[in-house]
């Protein structure tokens, strides 16, 4: 079912199962796709987290000449505090 209106079966985002309903029952009803706003609320949250926290100054400037992290999370850890040092002084 996921799939229908252009949307790839493989890009099932979390909560799947809600994404499914959501897209079938959009071709259904009227007004804003059920996806698509739910997919702006959750990006919405996400950022929020993000600009809320202690360390998204530090994340940014991290991310500033990457596209992506990788690495273990003891990395990311260890990166950001290597860079808040270097910031402090």
């Amino acid at each position: 079912m996921f799939g229908t209106g252009g949307r790839p079966a493989e890009s099932l985002p979390r909560m799947a199962d809600f994404a499914t309903w959501a897209v079938a029952a959009e071709t259904k009803l009227p007004g804003e796709s059920e996806f698509l706003a739910y997919d702006a609320n959750r990006k919405g949250s996400n950022e929020a987290a993000i600009e809320g926290s202690i360390l998204s100054g530090h994340w940014q400037v991290l991310m500033e000449s990457r596209n992506e992290w990788r690495g273990t999370a003891t990395e990311l850890r260890d990166a950001l505090e290597e860079l808040a040092e270097e910031r402090r002084r």
